[in-house]
């Protein structure tokens, strides 16, 4: 049985697999828009969040320790892979959306936990995307279901440590860089 929010995360899967597949060894020390992070670190965090969420989701506890360089060997793309595809069956379990989900959060409902799963990959997405200099634009139907989540669960009590306060932007800018400025980031 297919849902829409499965559907909608796997094309944000799909978008940010693309990117990730686009990175090369010469990109890996790159700045990127998450200031303390270069494009190895944004990898590695963006991969290993989707690992933990399909983790929790699945009731499993998360890994411990540090997270593995999951772009050692040209790696990223193949890891990212196998994260979706546990994520994807995570989430695609009988009856996951009638209860909670935890992923180190706290309990929330399903359809909060897959909001933010979405909101976070796409996100990186974008860091990504702009630290590799390349075209940030992502489907708009995603880049505003992906800002409705941040709008809900992005607040100015949670941004310290996490999220830049948001910058000013047009308000006919693509959805992808009001998401974008909305997080912190200062679209180019």
């Amino acid at each position: 049985m297919s849902n829409e929010h499965v559907d909608r995360l796997a094309a944000v899967y799909q978008h940010t697999g693309t990117v990730i597949g686009k990175v090369t060894d010469a990109d890996l020390d790159r700045p990127t828009p998450c200031t303390d992070w270069n494009v190895r670190e944004l990898l590695n965090h963006t991969i290993g969040v989707v690992f933990g969420i399909a983790a929790g989701v699945a009731g499993r506890p998360a890994p411990d320790g540090e997270a593995p360089d999951v772009t050692a060997a040209g790696a990223a793309a193949a890891s990212f892979e196998q994260a979706t595809e546990a994520s994807l069956a995570a989430w695609s379990a009988d009856g996951i959306f009638d209860g909670t989900v935890n992923f180190g959060a706290g309990d929330m409902p399903a359809a909060v936990g897959i909001g933010i799963n979405t909101l976070d990959t796409l996100t990186h997405a974008w860091d990504l995307s702009e630290a590799l200099g390349l075209d940030r634009s992502i489907d708009a139907e995603l880049a505003e279901a992906a800002l409705a989540a941040a709008t809900m669960t992005v607040s100015d009590d949670v941004r310290p440590g996490r999220f830049a306060p948001a910058v000013d932007v047009a308000d006919d800018a693509p959805a992808h860089d009001r998401l974008a400025a909305f997080l912190g980031r200062r679209p180019s």
